[in-house]
């Protein structure tokens, strides 16, 4: 995980024109929830409705589902975190440039919302 933000701050760095520091924040922070999941899986600082949320942010903003298995209990292989990781930063790299702050909450704004009407 640490050698994908070192490659995505080098590439950042290589290309600021285009690159909105909150947007990469934000997403970065949005995969480390479910990065927490798979490391310490549910905590109490790091609940089923923060994955949840963090799992449809993610999945609607670069169409790339988290590999997480929702069974008996829920758990984030490792082998499954590092292939989706790897398909965010490059879905990242191909689309940062398009997706700005206010896009990413738009799209974190309406999956709270409704994933607090829906419970």
């Amino acid at each position: 995980m640490i050698r994908y933000i070192i490659v995505i701050s080098f590439l950042s760095a290589c290309n600021k024109q285009c690159t909105d520091k909150y947007f990469i924040e934000k997403f970065d922070k949005t995969i480390k929830v479910l990065e927490q999941l798979k490391s310490n899986g549910i905590t109490q600082y790091n609940t089923i409705d923060s994955i949840k949320i963090a799992s449809q942010i993610i999945t609607t903003l670069t169409g790339i589902r988290p590999h997480i298995s929702y069974d008996y209990t829920v758990v984030y292989h490792e082998k499954d975190f590092q292939k989706d990781s790897a398909q965010w930063y490059k879905w990242y790299e191909e689309n940062k440039c398009k997706v700005t702050k206010k896009t990413f909450d738009d799209i974190s704004f309406r999956i709270r919302s409704n994933y607090e009407k829906d419970r």
